[in-house]
This record gives structure tokens, C-alpha cells and sequence, in this order.
């Protein structure tokens, strides 16, 4: 028997300790492992019993898989995270299984997800039922990650019943043994009754074939003969159903979560929030190019009729062909998201007027298909598959990236061929137009899309593209819809910041982080508009996110907005918080590294930093490129010189979009980003902090308000990686030799950004103090009585 009782004791035995021994905080009561041990021992039961009901006879290659991988410390790592009442990553266990020796070939009936599912609410049913435990681990979160699946843990409360007073358990073939027991005292629902039309039902919650009816007949009835059964095809869509709402119902966070506190797990349904958009935005280009061309009459703005804004929640409705543009981090990616994790949650619940409601459809439900753009791109510039003259198009890249590259669902090959083209089944969502880096290409994959779009059978098509990338021969004809998504208002980022705080925080400490986390973001609002900055810089999802993330990593804004503003910039530049793939590496690299690329936007925020207050805002092409070029010939040569500079360029207005460019005149899109990158410069160009004073005080650089904020900045900068550092900057500018205006102006900084650090140093604080109060009662210091009121307070 492979997964006799023997086995199965040694394997949970050997895989609870690793996974216990994973935990942060050691459990060293000897009740309580033992508690533990159990519930682990039942969910690998219930995983088992799952897996070999789906492959009875394949479970001698089942225990050789599940003996490397139950073994495997990362499993441990990830498992750990379940007692720590976080979900499991479906992806991550998936890859160590496939490490393990998984082939979906030679087990094609196993569906992973599905024992994950069985393992995970075995456990949570199983803790619960352990009084030991009861006080020492959580599992609320867990145990909402599964409100879905009721009948799944009505299911596993049952085997912990079962299992509950035994010792020695075995599985076969999905049926649970226990030793002295003729009959199995457990076995896995798979059946539960008959249906006239498909055969055999699965045992799901909800009107599953109901809501997906329509996907099955047009399988089924598509010219041609299918090469799976009715029920095997039910189970496929199943399972594929299960990933997409998984995949696509999570936010992207990779790249803006810095791990100070890990974050718990994040659905994308509790955090979301619906933007507006306007129809039929004419861009900035298209302005610029009229006001370029003297020819072409400008209208005024009382003669431009501004159309209304309407909330992205209807937009389908009433478009079947539809682009959506944005900056940067304006949510265009979510709302695909939403739309794909909405539909796949709706058909496998079989609550379909729910997601009719919540997208504005109607009629039957579309399969959603999501594709990045970019790595259609990097497939259809690849080597061509001889005979196959479909190769290169989106339909043969559908199949390709969600048959081949999610082997583990174990799909039919004909389970996208029947549907994409027929019976508008399919819903195309298809992200990230401006990530085709290369124009020519950009305009060919347009052209694709375009192409697409004219199959009458094709369902809804929806593209997404940065503002700045959609202009020209990119542009797709007008029978695709384009609404333009707005900035978010002030009350659309305090709900998303109650949002956050909702899930990240527990029930107790949610309305008091709420409150604290809008008045930071009122009150750094606040201090940008008193230095003159207009545009807000909390506009958009990505920097509402980033900026609860700095508050959850307990930094208070504005004071800590050095930490802030670090994020963004590395987000921005990083390209980290894009969806996975290749193509992302490419956006990653274009312009530079994300090294070069900072390197250069600090040089660039410096040289516009001395320029002065009047002529520092905006740079003309050519300055800039003279400001630049040198130090890209150090790096590059200078045969690479001007491409790598007109690369950079794009990236920056393009992609990062830290620059504005018109009319080949360029600015930060926010002061604030140009005083924060200046003193990334300082701190990085500068030997040392006795070289950052003198730089300072030399250039009376102290005594000009357009320096106060890169000043302050500048040790808030340092003490992110060497507090050291940044209180030696404060304690040098803070003594200066000469009791004059310049050392008042140096030391009231020093003492401004001391407050403004997230940690004390007595040492310093006494320094700074003793200081201030021997330079205001100097009688024989001349300065100005702004400056005094400054230094006093």
C-alpha cells in the first residue's frame, strides 16, 4: 500500500516538524506542537485522499511526489504561513511540486489546487476542533480565505471527526483506513447525483453549470469532434475557473510591498475601488501638436465641451470593443483584474447576476482570457513553429501561454480553439499596449489587435495602454471605444485608505489606522501645497498603496517622506509592480537599469537644483543632454552615447513617467521628486558628510527656501540605511564655526529634519538644542526675524 498508515505517520511526522520549526515565534509547549502536529498530519490525509481519487492508479508515482515534496524546506516555509493564519501561494507550492517530478502528463487527472484546497481546510477544521490551540493560533483569515468552499469544510469537519480518536491511518484510492476497521471511515465527495444532460455532477457549491452552460455547449458543439468528454471539459473549465479567480483576484504587489512587516494576504474584491474615467479624452499629444503647427486652430477652453466622467463599473455595458488609457498606476491593470477575477469567481459560484451587476453585462457570462501584450510581442518575434501559419497571431498565443505554460490545470489543446473565435463566449483582455517598448512593433501588435476585433464571433475585447504610448499608428480604428482614467478625487483615496486599512489591520486597530493613515496623507498633501505644488501626489491606486504600505512599515508622514518618496522612485522605475513575465524584464531594462537610470535622474535633479529657483523647474532638451552625456560617455562610450541618452529620455516620459516632456522642455512631474533625487545625490556623489556641509554652506545654499526641502530631505535619505551618517550631517551643520545668519539658517535644518527622523539620539538632540539656544540669544547675529521664528520654534 504506498500510502499506508506506517507512510503516512513518517511523512507527517518528518514534513510537521519542518514546517513547525519554520515558525518566527518558536512553539515550545508540548501540547500545543502536538496540536499542531495533528492538524498538518489531518490536511496531508485530506490532500492525499483527494489526489488519489483523481489518479487511483498512479498512487505509487503519487507517494514518490509526495514524499520530495512534503520533504522540501521551501514547502515548509510556505506551510508555515498557514499556521500563521495567511493563505497559501498556490504558485509557489505548484513550483516545488513540479521540482518534485510532477508531469500533468503522466497524472492528468490530479488537480493540485484542488488538494491544496482539501489540505487547507482540513487544517483550519482541524485547529478548531483542538483546544490546545485555542488562544495560540489564528485562523480567522485562513478560515475567510475558504468562506467559498462551505461545503469543502463542512466535508473536512467531518474527516477530523473521523480521524479524531486514531492513530493509525491510511488512504487509498480517495477512501480514508483506519487499522481494526473493515469499511474506510472516510472517502472524498466526487459524485453526488446524476444529471439528464452533462452525466455525472461534481459536488460544487452554487449553480456551477448554470452560470457556464453556454461555455459547455459551445465546446461541445463547435465544428470539428472535441478531444475531451463533456464531464472531463466540466472539470477542465473547473479548474480553470479556480486559477483565474485566484491569479487575477489578488492586487500586484510585487516590487511595492518593502518586507519591514510582511503583509497578510490581500484580495483584490476588499480593497478595490471603482474610478471614473472620461470618454473620447483628446491627448496631450494630439494638444501639443496643434499648438505646434500654426495652421491648425486651437480652441479655446470655453469652446472645448469637457465630457462627464463615469465610473469604470459600467463600462462594459455598452462597449464590445474598448481602450482604456491612464498614467502610470491609475488602475488600468486592476480593473482588468477585476473583470477576470470577477467573471471566474461568478461562473464557479454560479452567481451570475452578482457579476452582471458589478460589471454591467448582460446575458450569459464571457470566459475571461487575459494576455500582456508585451509577451505576445516576445512570442511573435520568436522562431516560428514550421506548418503552423497561425504562429505569431493573439488566437495561437492564447492557446500557447494558457495550455502550454499552465500545464499543471491539465487543459485540453482544443479547450481555447473551440472557444476564442465562436459563440462569443471569450472575453479578450488584453493589457499593456505602451509595454511593447519598440514602436514599429507597438503599431504591428495594434494592428493584431485590430485584426481580432473584426472576427464577428470574437466576444468583448478591452486594451489597456499608458497615455503617452497611445499617439500615431499605435492608435486603434474608431470602432474600439477610448475612455481616458482620471486621477483619483480626495474621497476616493480615504475609501481606498479605509479599504487597506480593513484587511491589513485586525477589526480592533482598523478604524484608529484608518484615521491615522488619511491624516497623513492630508497632512503630506498639506505640506506640498504650502511649497507650491498643485498637482496632489496621493492621485492614483499605486501611490495611495505605496504610501499606506510606508504608513503600515509604522513611518509617519509627512515627517518620514524621505522613505516615501525612495519608494516611488524604485517602483516607478523598477517596473516590478507590472504583471510577471518576460516582457516585464524588457520594460525593466529599457532606458538603462534601474541603477543607471537613478544615477542619472540625480545628476539631472542636481544640475536643476542649482540653477536656481527661476530656471530650475524646467530643462530644455538641450541642456539636459549637455547636463548628461559626459557621464553616460564614462559609462557607455561614446559611440552608445546618443542612443542610450534618447532611450532614457522615452523611458522616463513614457514608461517611469518621473518626466513631463512638451515641446522637448522637461520637468518632474513633482517638485518633490526633484528635491528628493538632488539630495539622493549629495548623500551618493558627495565623499562624505563634512563634503555635504560645506557643499551647503558655501553656496549659502542654507539660506535659500529652494534648497529647504532637498536639505531636509537629505538626512531623512541617509538614515534610511546608516543612521551614523545622517546624525553626523545634523550635528556638522548644527556647529558651524562662525555665530552668523548662515549658522543659524544650519543649525534651525539640522534641528527641523532631526524632528522629522523616526528615531532619537539624545547625543544629538542636546547638541542641536544647546546650539539653537547660544545662537538666539547671540546679540551680535544679524538675521532676519523670519529666520529667528523659524530657529525658535
Amino acid at each position: 500500500e504506498p500510502f499506508s498508515a506506517a507512510f503516512l505517520k513518517t511523512l507527517g511526522g518528518e514534513f510537521a516538524k519542518g514546517t513547525i520549526s519554520r515558525l518566527k515565534q518558536q512553539v515550545t509547549s508540548t501540547p500545543v506542537v502536538q496540536a499542531l502536529e495533528h492538524c498538518l498530519q489531518v490536511g496531508l490525509i485530506a490532500l492525499v485522499a483527494q489526489s488519489t481519487a483523481a489518479e487511483p492508479e498512479q498512487e505509487v508515482e503519487l507517494a514518490s511526489l509526495f514524499d520530495e515534496f512534503f520533504h522540501d524546506p521551501d514547502v515548509w516555509t510556505e506551510i508555515a504561513r498557514l499556521i500563521q493564519d495567511k493563505s497559501l501561494d498556490h504558485g509557489r507550492l505548484m513550483e516545488s511540486f513540479v521540482e518534485a517530478g510532477y508531469d500533468p502528463e503522466t497524472l492528468p487527472q490530479l488537480d493540485f489546487t484542488c488538494a491544496l484546497d482539501a489540505f487547507a481546510a482540513a487544517y483550519v477544521a482541524a485547529a478548531e476542533w483542538q483546544s490546545d490551540l485555542h488562544g495560540v493560533i489564528q485562523t480567522a483569515r485562513a478560515r475567510q480565505q475558504l468562506d467559498a468552499q462551505q461545503e469543502l469544510l463542512a466535508q473536512m469537519k467531518t474527516l477530523v471527526e473521523a480521524v479524531s480518536e486514531r492513530t493509525a491511518i491510511g488512504v487509498r484510492a480517495g477512501q480514508v483506513l483506519a487499522a481494526g476497521s473493515e469499511r474506510p471511515i472516510w472517502q472524498i465527495g466526487k459524485y453526488v447525483a446524476a444529471d439528464e444532460v452533462h452525466g455525472p455532477k461534481f459536488d460544487m457549491s452554487g449553480d456551477y453549470r448554470g452560470a457556464t452552460l453556454h461555455i459547455t455547449t459551445q465546446y461541445m458543439n463547435a465544428p470539428g469532434e472535441p478531444l475531451w468528454s463533456q464531464e472531463d471539459f466540466s472539470a477542465a473549465l473547473r479548474r480553470y475557473l479556480d486559477w483565474a479567480g485566484k491569479r487575477y483576484g489578488r492586487p500586484q504587489l510585487r516590487g511595492i510591498e518593502k518586507r519591514e512587516r510582511e503583509l497578510p494576504d490581500i484580495t483584490l474584491e476588499k480593497v478595490y475601488v471603482s474610478l471614473a474615467v472620461v470618454p473620447d479624452p483628446e491627448s496631450d499629444d494630439e494638444k501639443s501638436v496643434r499648438r505646434s503647427r500654426p495652421g491648425l486652430a486651437v480652441a479655446s477652453p470655453e469652446e472645448i465641451e469637457r465630457p462627464e466622467p463615469v465610473d469604470m463599473g459600467g463600462l462594459l455595458r455598452d462597449n464590445t470593443r474598448l481602450v482604456i488609457t491612464g498614467a502610470p498606476g491609475s488602475g488600468k491593470t486592476t480593473y482588468l483584474y477585476v473583470i477576470a477575477s470577477t467573471l471566474a469567481r461568478a461562473m464557479r459560484a454560479g452567481q451570475a447576476e452578482e457579476a452582471q451587476a458589478a460589471l454591467g453585462l448582460e446575458g450569459p457570462l464571457p470566459l475571461p482570457i487575459y494576455i500582456s501584450l508585451g509577451d505576445y510581442n516576445r512570442y511573435r518575434l520568436g522562431r516560428r513553429e514550421p506548418g503552423d501559419p497561425e504562429h505569431g497571431t493573439l488566437l495561437a498565443y492564447a492557446r500557447y501561454a494558457l495550455i502550454r505554460q499552465l500545464g499543471g490545470l491539465n487543459l485540453p489543446k482544443d479547450f481555447f480553439e473551440r472557444l476564442l473565435t465562436q459563440g462569443r463566449t471569450c472575453v479578450f483582455l488584453l493589457d499593456g499596449l505602451d509595454e511593447v517598448v519598440d514602436e514599429r512593433h507597438r503599431q504591428i501588435v495594434s494592428g493584431d489587435v485590430e485584426n481580432l476585433s473584426y472576427i464577428d464571433d470574437v466576444g468583448r475585447i478591452v486594451v489597456t495602454s499608458r497615455t503617452r504610448a497611445y499617439v500615431g499608428e499605435s492608435k486603434l480604428p474608431p470602432t474600439f471605444h477610448r475612455v481616458e482614467v482620471q486621477p483619483m478625487t480626495p474621497e476616493q483615496v480615504d475609501e481606498l485608505a479605509g479599504r487597506w486599512c480593513s484587511v491589513v489591520y485586525d477589526p480592533v486597530d482598523a478604524a484608529s489606522e484608518t484615521a491615522q493613515l488619511r491624516g497623513e496623507i492630508a497632512r503630506l498633501e498639506e505640506h506640498r501645497r504650502e511649497r507650491g505644488e498643485e498637482r496632489r501626489l496621493a492621485d492614483s491606486p499605486l501611490l495611495v498603496t505605496i504610501i499606506a504600505i510606508v504608513h503600515y512599515n509604522d513611518r509617519h508622514l509627512p515627517e518620514q517622506r524621505a522613505a516615501l518618496y525612495k519608494s516611488c522612485i524604485h517602483v516607478l522605475l523598477a517596473e516590478t509592480h507590472h504583471t510577471k513575465g518576460e516582457a516585464r524584464h524588457d520594460l525593466e531594462d529599457w532606458g538603462g537599469t534601474e541603477d543607471d537610470k537613478r544615477e542619472l535622474l540625480t545628476l539631472l535633479a542636481y544640475h536643476m537644483m542649482t540653477a536656481g529657483e527661476k530656471a530650475g523647474r524646467t530643462v530644455t532638451e538641450a541642456t539636459l543632454k549637455k547636463w548628461l552625456r559626459p557621464r553616460i560617455v564614462r559609462r557607455r562610450g561614446e559611440a552608445d552615447a546618443g542612443r542610450t541618452l534618447d532611450d532614457f529620455l522615452q523611458a522616463m516620459a513614457e514608461r517611469a513617467s518621473l518626466l513631463h516632456e512638451r515641446d522637448r522642455v522637461y520637468e518632474f512631474i513633482h517638485l518633490s521628486f526633484q528635491e528628493f533625487l538632488c539630495a539622493t545625490y549629495l548623500a551618493h556623489e558627495l565623499p562624505d558628510v563634512a563634503a555635504i556641509t560645506a557643499f551647503l554652506t558655501d553656496n549659502r545654499h542654507v539660506t535659500d527656501s529652494w534648497w529647504r526641502e532637498t536639505i531636509l530631505l537629505t538626512p531623512g535619505y541617509l538614515s534610511i540605511d546608516n543612521r551614523t551618517a545622517a546624525l553626523n550631517l545634523l550635528q556638522r551643520l548644527a556647529t558651524l564655526p562662525m555665530p552668523d545668519a548662515v549658522a543659524l539658517a544650519a543649525a534651525e535644518l539640522a534641528a527641523a529634519a532631526y524632528l522629522e527622523l523616526n528615531f532619537s539620539d539624545q547625543p544629538t538632540c542636546d547638541v542641536l538644542s544647546h546650539r539653537l539656544a547660544a545662537l538666539l540669544i547671540d546679540e551680535s547675529l544679524a538675521a532676519l526675524y523670519p529666520l529667528r521664528g523659524l530657529a525658535g520654534v
